[in-house]
């Protein structure tokens, strides 16, 4: 259609040592007008588990799982990108995600016998980024970003941590 752009994808890996994961993508891309773009995306990616976490057997404190599946993250994303003026352009999108089969090193039943890798956390988040360009003159460029995000241990119902909240 006139002014909308739908690109679809999917792409499917297959490993040796843990089996294949396949992944869509979908985005929507509408002209609003012609200094305005809307896109609103979906898409599923994936961490393979590292050899470490596979295959590790002789780090008593770290030790491997074979069984192990990859992580998987779904996101919803809607963006807009505003072109003000030739030299200034500014851009805002919301996010929202839910990560699946976490790969943590987990502690093992025997005390102090070490952690094992398993498929043990979920986490799900969601956030805004805003950010702009201006080009002062030819030599120089401004950029402001901001972003805030909020996720959450699905297994503490806590903050996950590891990330800014801005």
């Amino acid at each position: 259609a006139r002014d909308w752009t739908l690109t679809a994808g999917l792409r499917h890996d297959k490993y040796s040592d843990f089996g294949g994961t396949t992944n869509p993508r979908i985005a929507l891309v509408w002209d609003a007008a012609q200094d305005i773009t809307v896109k609103m995306m979906a898409g599923r990616a994936f961490r393979a588990p590292a050899w470490a976490e596979l295959y590790n057997i002789n780090n008593p404190v770290a030790l491997g799982n074979p069984s192990l599946k990859p992580e998987t993250i779904n996101t919803v994303e809607a963006a807009i990108s505003w072109q003000v003026q030739a030299d200034l352009q500014v851009n805002a999108n919301i996010f929202q995600y839910q990560w699946n089969d976490i790969i943590r090193f987990v502690p093992n039943t025997t005390a102090n016998t070490g952690a094992t890798a398993a498929n043990s956390g979920k986490q799900h988040g969601q956030g805004l980024e805003l950010d702009a360009t201006w080009d002062v003159t030819r030599a120089l460029r401004l950029i402001g970003s901001i972003s805030v995000q909020h996720s959450i241990d699905e297994a503490t119902h806590q903050d996950a941590g590891l990330a800014p909240h801005q």
